[in-house]
């Protein structure tokens, strides 16, 4: 009996670790995510206005499409990750773009 608690236990626990990890961010996070991908692009930004104002408006269209998928595409760990990116490599990396990084702290 003991024996089939200990295997009951460990399906649950494992369980529980893949549903957080799978676990989808709401739309809420999803925008704070999106903002925060801004921010990161407008620290950034060149000193010449014109080639600023393109990679802005560029970066504006990646934003909506953050917002938009990000529900779908992401889990609530890349969100968390991404929203504590301190530069834009960092924040490619929590979302999968590059080589997985480890979650800024």
């Amino acid at each position: 009996m003991r024996k089939n608690t200990a295997v009951l236990a460990a399906a649950l626990f494992a369980g529980a670790l893949v549903a957080a990890c799978t676990a989808k961010p709401s739309a809420d996070e999803c925008s704070k995510l999106g903002a925060h991908y801004m921010e990161l692009v407008k620290k950034d930004l060149p000193p010449d206005p014109d080639m600023a104002k393109d990679i802005e408006e560029t970066a504006k269209g990646k934003m909506q499409a953050i917002e938009t998928d990000c529900p779908k595409l992401n889990t609530k760990e890349q969100v968390a990750c991404g929203t504590k990116a301190q530069d834009l490599d960092a924040f490619d990396a929590c979302m999968g773009d590059k080589a997985p990084a480890k979650a800024p702290e």
